[in-house]
């Protein structure tokens, strides 16, 4: 609400690829450069644990919904899921040829999905590991991925500055948008599944409606985006 800074962590000797947070709050995960995943304390900054097994670069890293587990994407073209208390990496999820640069999973819990630089998007089920469809049709980088809440859409955000919206069931594209002048890095989506919203290296944040393909707002500002519980939009405007 305040915006104020209530704690800084050291989080690695290492850049972090990505972050997040648990849904009770209680903790951070990051991914690293150095092939590894980190447990913080969000109110003590205290390291907690260390998870290795990926051999490249950890790009991307969520946790389920019940937060029981870590989801994982590297530089070495795979997922991993780990349990989080224990830190044991309980699956391993190959099929990419490139590197695995966003994950995301549906809010059901039954689905991870993986964009690659291999230009492609990928279904996983989450308990067998087996990839059920893979989405191709990108002419570049797929940079950010994330699924509606109501889980009919898939959206993608890649390096030729396109956003495209797919129909999880089919794999067809419904939508492409063209809005951005520069990669696009980051995407969210409302909570009614009625809006995108998009960052880009142009330098901008568009919000984007996702029936009728229309840009309905632009903000200068910065890459990393989010929308809260309430369906606020948060950026990291300085």
């Amino acid at each position: 609400k305040s915006g104020e800074v209530v704690n800084t962590l050291n989080i690695d000797s290492n850049i972090s690829k990505s972050v997040a947070i648990t849904p009770d709050g209680k903790y951070i995960i990051s991914g690293s450069l150095d092939n590894t995943i980190k447990i913080w304390d969000v109110k003590t900054g205290e390291y907690l644990n260390t998870f290795m097994g990926h051999n490249g670069l950890v790009n991307s890293v969520i946790t389920t919904f019940d937060g029981k587990y870590i989801i994982s994407g590297s530089s070495d073209k795979t997922i991993k899921i780990w349990d989080i208390k224990t830190g044991e990496c309980l699956n391993t999820f190959e099929g990419h040829n490139d590197r695995v640069s966003s994950v995301t999973i549906t809010r059901d819990g039954k689905y991870i999905i993986s964009g690659s630089y291999d230009y492609t998007i990928k279904i996983w089920d989450i308990k067998t590991g087996k990839c059920l469809n893979t989405f191709a049709g990108h002419n570049n980088f797929v940079n950010s991925i994330i699924t509606s809440p109501d889980v009919k859409y898939i959206i993608v955000g890649c390096d030729d500055n396109k956003i495209k919206v797919f129909d999880f069931q089919t794999g067809k594209c419904i939508n492409t948008f063209e809005n951005h002048t520069g990669s696009v890095t980051s995407l969210a989506i409302t909570p009614d599944s009625r809006y995108i919203v998009s960052g880009s290296l142009d330098n901008t944040i568009k919000i984007l409606d996702i029936k009728t393909a229309k840009c309905i707002y632009t903000i200068d500002d910065k890459s990393q985006i989010s929308i809260d519980e309430n369906g606020y939009f948060i950026s990291n405007a300085t």
